[in-house]
């Protein structure tokens, strides 16, 4: 039992870390729909770079969440969310500021270290509010969701009306604002103070993850000649559970993550962000076309709204409201009935979606309400998969545990993202780089395939406490 003063103020610190949780997605979700303006507007935004703007990020975060979660389980949760913050600060700072793509490709992958943000959250949430961790955790979940409902429609109003560093520089503000708040507000409680960190443990994580995401990156640009860094990322991975298995501190009990509540979340997970980013890569492609194609192609297309780049985040506005109002609800369901049915739901919510998007496609009003089922169903599966996650590890693992959960959804995001950008590259109609109207649909048929194996999945997880 967690001691009473903490329990008395759980409200206040989930308030300060769902404004953080926001913060971050609006950030996130802020700069997808001004990239091709932002590509316009700075230099050197060629297709390596532009691909290593996403990529980059997600290498800092591979880095950065097991490293800073860990630190947090060990030295303190308010103290490394605090150094998160400054980090990510410096970051949205430099973007707003950045001469050209190449800086503004640096900076944005420092913000990488925000991966860790939300499993500290979840962590924090665990020592304040055990007994509503799973509300907790859709309140969270929901923040984030609010965040990015107002990144997606706001950015392309701020960008016209001033600039996309505003976006940037809004982040700024906020972070400020967050930090002060958690000083204040959230308590500092020590952490475990092992003697030390496990940084070979580190190291083989973080370099399997790299080569993985690092494979994906040039994949498009390479062909499938880089299968060999596949196979090196998976050799990195199996070499990190070894040596995990023998050291005397490890930095994550790897027997852990062969509980079947834990590896089935992680495998949900897995399968719910392939699907999410998978939706937020095709989306855009999707309604911008027709739009400024040549007549002889635009003949052939017959799918699309022809929306600008900067009302693209309009029409990826309902994914923010489904996980807005997926969050809270999905606490509440998951405190009285357990967790595994909003888990299980979720990802038939997100098949169902992925499903009615393939067929379909051809109406704004149904196109935005599958949308809306899609982002429903990842706020029901990521909610439900951090109760299982924090509720499955001891208190001094809570963080390490969390955050690879968190990697597990962003790696496996950009699998669905660069899986879906070669079957777009695959169906062009005739010479051009416009796909085939097949092309979607395959890519769409791929996402609910996925997701309704991960329903299977989760209507595996065995009981226990939620």
């Amino acid at each position: 039992m967690h001691d009473q003063q903490g329990h008395a103020h759980w409200r206040r610190t989930l308030a300060v870390l769902c404004l953080l949780c926001g913060a971050l997605a609006f950030q996130e979700t802020g700069v997808l729909p001004v990239l091709p303006t932002i590509q316009r507007q700075l230099a050197g935004a060629g297709t390596v770079s532009s691909a290593l703007l996403e990529s980059g990020f997600l290498m800092v975060a591979a880095v950065a969440a097991p490293l800073i979660g860990k630190l947090g389980d060990d030295r303190g949760k308010q103290r490394m969310l605090l150094v998160t913050l400054a980090v990510y600060f410096v970051g949205a700072l430099g973007a707003a500021l950045a001469p050209d793509f190449l800086v503004l490709v640096i900076f944005r992958s420092l913000q990488g270290v925000g991966g860790a943000l939300f499993s500290l959250s979840f962590a924090i949430m665990r020592d304040e509010a055990s007994e509503r961790l799973s509300v907790a955790i859709g309140w969270l979940v929901g923040a984030f969701g609010l965040g990015a409902c107002l990144g997606l429609g706001l950015s392309g109003l701020i960008t016209e009306a001033l600039s996309w560093r505003w976006i940037f520089f809004a982040e700024t503000l906020l972070i400020v604002a967050g930090a002060g708040l958690v000083a204040w507000l959230v308590p500092a409680r020590p952490g475990s103070h092992r003697v030390r960190i496990d940084y070979v443990g580190l190291a083989l994580l973080a370099g399997s993850l790299i080569v993985l995401i690092g494979a994906l990156t040039v994949m498009l640009m390479l062909g499938w000649p880089v299968f060999a860094l596949f196979l090196v990322a998976i050799a990195l991975f199996l070499a990190w559970l070894r040596h995990e298995r023998r050291v005397e501190q490890p930095l994550l009990d790897t027997r852990v993550l062969a509980k079947p509540r834990v590896l089935l979340a992680n495998i949900g997970s897995g399968l719910a962000g392939y699907v999410g980013f998978a939706i937020y890569f095709l989306v855009p492609r999707f309604v911008q076309t027709p739009l400024h194609l040549p007549a002889e192609v635009a003949a052939q297309v017959h799918y699309g709204f022809g929306a600008e780049a900067l009302a693209v985040g309009l029409y990826l506005l309902p994914v923010g409201v489904g996980v807005l109002c997926a969050g809270p609800s999905g606490g509440v369901i998951g405190r009285r009935i357990g967790g595994k049915w909003p888990f299980a739901g979720g990802l038939l919510l997100m098949a169902l979606g992925s499903a009615l998007l393939a067929c379909f496609h051809h109406r704004q009003v149904p196109f935005a309400i599958w949308l809306f089922l899609i982002g429903a169903g990842f706020g029901f599966s990521v909610g439900a998969a951090g109760v299982f996650i924090t509720q499955s590890v001891k208190a001094g693992e809570t963080a390490i545990a969390t955050a690879f959960n968190s990697v597990t959804r962003l790696v496996s995001g950009g699998i669905g993202a660069e899986v879906a950008a070669s079957i777009l590259k695959s169906q062009g109609i005739g010479n051009s780089s416009t796909p085939h109207e097949l092309a979607f649909v395959v890519a769409f048929g791929i996402g609910a395939l996925l997701a309704l194996v991960g329903c299977g999945v989760a209507l595996l997880v065995p009981p226990g406490k939620d």
